[in-house]
Order: structure tokens, then sequence, then C-alpha cells
């Protein structure tokens, strides 16, 4: 009886012991980026996220996104287990308005997460038409920790400007503050303080080039002729072309096509078509020299333009990303720029694009004529190299120019005739972060 008894007791002892055991590291909700705010920005639509992992198992119970005055609407959220690319958690609906503020939303089931395995919080831009979200320059350049379960990788701020899939694409360590709430469920293991290391310097290899532009490796493509295209949602996809192809049609998507053009553009973007994308295709011209894209209303991205004399002329809400122009074509009389206004260009993003040319005209070149308008124009995070000047911003050519955001691009030193850009006639300039490829700060 007596054995009973401390057999017992010892069970007892075993279980309170346990539980205080547990206590110690009872599950309190912690999120990673609590104390931290960012600036406004607005785009076009992008998925934003946070690439993340916890040293125990757990739950993520809510998702956070510090808001910013502009934005509103429907935003999706999604949780991605990234070996896998699958979604876990989403897609949820979790409509908001910013106001400078964190925000959460409390999803309706948990979603279970394992220790060790990276994941990434996706929350979209909303429905406001501007597209407005929150970016903290430089703050996950190196890998980090909140000093508890949640750590980080280096560059674990990640965009994709294709909605719907996980976004894995980063630009200069941006922190787009998107969080979890996040409560353990297993036993704890140390977590190792990251060693810091420095912020890199960009280089060449960050930039858009002949790897990562053009037709996706892997394709095979048949031989196609120029065609005008009429019938809206049309996708053209895996052709090697010769001729102009025109668009006359909405929601157009031209993917993974070599365009060997013999008109006056590689590819015409009507004026009355809209939703168009060019994505993931090479346009150059082997017998006569004009321009490779015309586009408005229309999302051009991972495309590499040469060998014509005008990579692209921009129409209003075009937005230009990831993009290598190069080697353009130079004729006696010719005005070489990599991308140009002609003669109207309003809400138009030039983004993460590597335009090189030679002592021509501008790598960029914001001057509307005619009596046309540029505003609303967000110049963002490119690499410019050559020209008279390398960006034009000018509102003496017959038309005028209202609110132009240069922010975080990058000069090649001394590629230029005269220097780094021209500003005339020009208002609401908002300059900030622009440097030489040696660092050296670029003011406005």
């Amino acid at each position: 009886m007596r054995k009973k008894v401390v057999g017992l007791f010892a069970v007892i002892f075993f279980a309170v012991s346990y539980m205080m055991i547990s206590s110690s590291w009872a599950a309190t909700p912690e999120s990673m980026f609590s104390s931290k705010t960012g600036s406004a920005y607005h785009d076009i639509e992008y998925e934003l996220g946070t690439i993340f992992s916890a040293t125990v198992a757990g739950d993520i119970t809510a998702v956070k996104v510090y808001t910013v005055t502009g934005e509103s609407g429907n935003h999706t959220v999604r949780i991605w287990r990234n070996s896998t690319g699958t979604v876990v958690g989403g897609p949820y609906t979790w409509n908001y308005t910013g106001n400078d503020s964190w925000q959460t939303y409390t999803l309706p089931t948990p979603i279970s997460i394992l220790d060790s395995v990276e994941y990434t919080v996706v929350v979209s831009t909303g429905a406001d038409t501007d597209h407005y979200y929150t970016s903290l320059g430089g703050d996950l350049s190196s890998a980090g920790n909140n000093g508890s379960y949640l750590s980080w990788p280096a560059n674990a701020g990640v965009f994709s400007s294709s909605l719907g899939t996980r976004p894995t694409s980063t630009y200069g360590g941006n922190n787009y503050l998107r969080d979890v709430v996040f409560e353990a469920t297993g036993s704890p293991t140390p977590t190792p303080t990251p060693t810091p290391t420095p912020t890199p310097t960009p280089t060449l290899t960050s930039w858009p080039d002949a790897s990562n532009t053009g037709v996706s490796t892997g394709i095979t493509l048949t031989p196609a002729s120029g065609t005008t295209i009429t019938v809206d949602g049309t996708i053209l996809e895996n052709k090697e072309i010769t001729g102009q192809i025109t668009i006359d049609a909405d929601n157009v998507t031209i993917r993974n096509c070599k365009i060997n053009t013999s008109g006056y553009y590689g590819i015409y973007v009507g004026n009355g078509a809209t939703g168009t994308v060019i994505e993931d295709s090479e346009i150059y011209a082997s017998s006569t020299f004009y321009t490779g894209i015309y586009a408005h209303d229309a999302i051009v991205q991972r495309v590499n333009i040469h060998d014509v004399e005008n990579g692209i002329i921009v129409g209003s809400n075009a937005h230009v990303l990831d993009s290598y122009i190069h080697d353009l074509a130079y004729l006696p009389g010719a005005h070489v720029d990599g991308i140009e206004w002609g003669p109207t260009g309003d809400h138009v993003t030039i983004q993460h694009n590597n335009i090189v040319i030679g002592s021509d005209t501008g790598a960029v070149n914001i001057t509307p004529w005619g009596g046309g308008t540029a505003d609303d124009i967000m110049i963002y995070h490119n690499r410019l190299s050559g020209g008279t000047y390398s960006l034009y911003i000018r509102g003496d050519g017959g038309g005028s120019v209202d609110g132009v955001d240069v922010t975080d691009n990058v000069w090649v030193k001394n590629s230029y005739v005269y220097g780094t850009h021209s500003i005339v006639s020009a208002s609401n300039i908002t300059w900030s972060n622009n440097k030489l490829d040696d660092n050296t700060t670029v003011n406005q």
C-alpha cells in the first residue's frame, strides 16, 4: 500500500514538474517587426511578403501589415511553404483602409508550421487605384531574429508582379512589413544570434541582363509572321516572329517570343487596347532601326530589347519592370533613347531595369511633347548608363511634367557625356537615395 502511495505521489510530482517546465516556455504570441514603420509607395499590383521560420513548431494565428494612407479595399492573404511551393494558409480576403499603423487579420483557423522550415507570409496590394504599399529600405539586408523563436534570412522581403504566385524577387533588402502572430507549441531550442554582415553594394549580377531576361530557358520556339491581334484575351507565346505585332484587343499576353521586327515597332499596343502583358521576350531589328515597343495600359517585364533606335516608348499606365535595354542602333540624325515618352505618359512605373545606351540622348527621357503630360511617374531602382544625360526630366519640350519620384537608382559613373540627369521646367520632383555605382550620392 505504501508503495502505491509513493507511486501516486511520483506521478503527481512528474505531472506538476512537467507543467512547471512547460510554463517556462508557454506560448506567448510574438511577431517580428511590431516596432517598425515604413514609407508609402505606389506602383502596380504586387504580391508582397516576408520569408521566415521558427525554431520550434507552432501556430500562426494572425497576419499583420503596417498599412499606409492611400491603400484600401480587398487584399489577399496567403502563407506559403517555400520548399514545396504550396499554400498552407489561404487565400483569405482582408479588407482594410490604410492609416499609417499596424493592422491585424486574425486567421479563421490557426495554421500549424514546422520548426526550422521556411515559410513566406504574403499580403497583396489592395484594390485602390494606385496600389499603395509600405517599404522600409535595406532593413532586411542581413539575416536576423526577434530575440525569441522567429527568424528571417538575408533579403527576406520579397515581391512579385504576378498575382497569386509566391513572391521570390528581392530588392535592396527592403522590408515590406508583412508579419505574423506566432504561438509556439513545441519544445524550444536556442536561437543563435547571427553574425551581422554589411549590406552589399549592388553589382551588375543583381541587374537584368541577357541571362535573366528574354525567352525562358528550355522553351522551344516555332516560326511565325507578324500579325495584328484583334481578339480579347489572346495569348501569343513560344514563337519566333518575323515582323511587327500590333495589338488591337484587350487583355492580350505576349510571352516567350523572339521578335525580329521589320516594321516601325516590334510590338505596337493600339490606343484603344488595355490590359496588355509583354513578358519573357526578346525584341530586335535586323534591317530597320525603329522602336522595340510602344506601350500604354500595359505591363512589360523581363524583356530583352536591342538593335533598335529606341527601346520603349511609353504612354499612360505603362509599367516597365525587370528588363534589359542595350546595344541600341545608331543612325545619322537619330535620337536614341532607352525609354522615352511620346507624347503623353501619366501614371508610369520604370522599375528595376538595366538600361545601357551610348552617347546619344538618354537612358530614360521624360520629355513629353505636342501638349502632352507626364504626371505621377515612378523611376525606381534602375541601372542607368550612357546618354548625354542618362535621365531627362523636362517640361520644356512642348509638354508638362508634374510629379516624378526618382528613388534608389544607380548610374554608371562617367558613362554619360554631360551628367547623370537634367531637370528643367518640372514640378513636384521627389529625389531619394540615388547613387553612382561607386556608392557616391547623386544629388538632385
